[in-house]
């Protein structure tokens, strides 16, 4: 009991500094944009290499912890991240940082859900408690990350030490896996062919994905892009961008507790609902409102609506291909991790020619769409057989 524990411990250890590995670049942006002279599209193409390897490596995980085993694969993880994570703190142009950034990013999809899966071995007969506990540690990583970023920049701190910590923390990491005991797998998570052309016919499950995307886009823009808004419309400072960040991640993390008491007395399809038109009504505003006082509402607003929407389609949906599940699981992660890449770079372009006011409210269209698809057009919810 106490090494399954103890194991549990680190699995939560890692997914804190996966989620602050995923979110550090943030306040850092516009620090690295400047150093390599790059216009705002470019740095959106930071985000796009970053969860561009995040989707490929998510998948191509989850089929190597099958054969390899968790641990082993959470090892190789570790030390390429380790590796990449150095070599970005080294690098010399836009270029070279955006083929890093693949590697240095991108391992942290299957440092997250291979992680997850773990979990999930470890305790089989109650595995949602144990995994939505998890996703409490994940929030914090990803508040504590941008936060710690912005207090060392603040303090003249170049980016490059930060990346540079970062590569050695991922060294301590090697040392602290070595000490868990990782059960054999459980169900499997490969990805058939035919069971994807079968899951594929599902048009509520595509609208599905289609949420997941618009959702993750939106998400990954709202802490990808807070940083560059505030600084360069609001005249915040690289401290108080940071302060930002992590204040819309504790939001979302306290949103996710909040939300399962309410899912006692409200159905997924509805809470989905409730929160997409919140979502939306205050990502329009953020972009509006010049007040200070108003902005840090509205990010603690954004974190609270924007929190449970993931995990509630995702745990939702999941459902209805049960005996498929591994399968279901890889393309609504993926549709996630295709978005991530996507959306940032879209926004950045738009935000080169039209100006970061439209970056801004783009995404409240999405969670529109979010909440039409929930609300008048598909039940997710029903079970397909």
């Amino acid at each position: 009991m106490q090494s399954k524990r103890a194991s549990y411990a680190i699995c939560n250890l890692l997914l804190f500094f996966s989620a602050a590995l995923m979110t550090v670049i943030g306040p850092m942006l516009s620090q690295i944009s400047n150093e390599f002279q790059m216009t705002l599209a470019q740095s959106g193409l930071l985000y796009t290499a970053e969860f561009t390897g995040f989707a490929v490596f998510i998948l191509l995980g989850g089929v190597l912890a099958d054969k390899l085993g968790k641990k082993t694969v959470l090892t190789v993880v570790l030390l390429v991240l380790a590796v990449s994570l150095f070599a970005f703190s080294r690098s010399t142009g836009f270029v070279m940082s955006l083929v890093i950034m693949v590697f240095a990013g991108g391992f942290c999809g299957p440092l997250e859900s291979v992680t997850m899966s773990a979990i999930s071995d470890l305790y089989p007969e109650n595995t949602e408690k144990y995994v939505n506990l998890s996703s409490v540690f994940y929030g914090l990583g990803a508040m504590a990350g941008p936060v710690a970023a912005g207090i060392l920049l603040s303090n003249q701190v170049s980016w490059r030490v930060v990346y540079l910590v970062l590569a050695v923390t991922c060294v301590l990491m090697l040392a602290v896996i070595a000490f868990a005991t990782m059960p054999k797998n459980g169900a499997s998570s490969r990805i058939s062919l035919k069971e994807t052309a079968l899951i594929l016919k599902d048009w509520r499950f595509l609208l599905v994905c289609l949420c997941i995307f618009l959702y993750c886009g939106a998400e990954s823009s709202a802490w990808g892009w807070m940083s560059e808004y505030m600084e360069t419309n609001l005249g915040f400072t690289a401290l108080k961008c940071s302060l930002a960040i992590g204040v819309f991640w504790l939001s979302i993390t306290v949103g996710r507790i909040i939300c399962n008491g309410l899912g006692r007395v409200l159905s997924p399809r509805a809470l989905i609902g409730l929160l997409a038109a919140g979502a939306a009504v205050v990502t329009f505003a953020s972009a509006v409102i010049k007040s200070e006082a108003l902005i840090w509402a509205a990010t603690v607003l954004m974190g609270l609506l924007y929190s449970s929407q993931w995990p509630l389609m995702v745990g939702q949906t999941i459902k209805r291909h049960v005996t498929h599940s591994g399968t279901s699981m890889a393309l609504l992660v993926a549709s996630g991790g295709i978005s991530m890449a996507v959306i940032p770079a879209l926004l950045g372009f738009v935000s080169e020619n039209f100006g970061l006011f439209a970056s801004q409210i783009l995404p409240a269209f999405f969670f529109v769409v979010i909440l039409v698809i929930y609300c008048f057009i598909a039940r997710p919810e029903k079970a397909s057989g």
